[in-house]
């Protein structure tokens, strides 16, 4: 079990840095982000930091708002 909550753990680390690069490539700014994807500033910095883990929803959700394809960001993070 230990391994798979590592794998969890890494998989986790790669989407929030995936997620940040985007909306920094972007010049989107966490409150515009916010305001766009109807998430909190605060949810997204979790996020971006890797203390929180999105839903599915809350991921695409963001994706929408940086006009980036969910499909991509996963394809990314697979790697």
């Amino acid at each position: 079990m230990a391994k798979q909550d590592a794998i969890c753990d890494e998989i986790v680390l790669r989407l929030s840095h995936k997620i940040r690069e985007i909306r920094e490539a972007k010049e989107i700014s966490k409150n515009e982000l916010s305001q766009r994807s109807g998430i909190s500033r605060a949810a997204i910095r979790r996020i971006e930091e890797g203390q929180r883990s999105p839903s599915l929803y809350i991921l695409l959700m963001l994706c929408r708002s940086m006009d980036e394809s969910l499909w991509n960001l996963l394809k990314e993070v697979e790697r």
